[in-house]
């Protein structure tokens, strides 16, 4: 896993998470400015949709990661 990109940020009301390449052992996980997970996602394809409907607005950030690295970004929900 080298690197990920996320678009439609700001989102309304889901996210694209795309990695670069695919592993199986890459796992997402979404935390609100609490740090609490508010949503998981195991063995990640290369295009990933999470919905984030259902959540308030505010900043997320995703964490992506595998065995050997870990990977962050934020972005802005409306």
């Amino acid at each position: 896993m080298r690197t990920f990109s996320i678009y439609q940020n700001p989102i309304e009301g889901k996210v694209y998470v795309d990695l670069i390449d695919q592993a199986s052992s890459v796992s997402l996980k979404v935390l609100n400015k609490k740090g609490k997970i508010v949503r998981k996602k195991n063995k990640l394809a290369i295009r990933n949709t999470i919905s984030f409907a259902s959540l308030p607005e505010g900043i997320y950030t995703v964490r992506v990661e595998n065995e050997s690295k870990v990977m962050t970004k934020k972005f802005l929900k409306l």
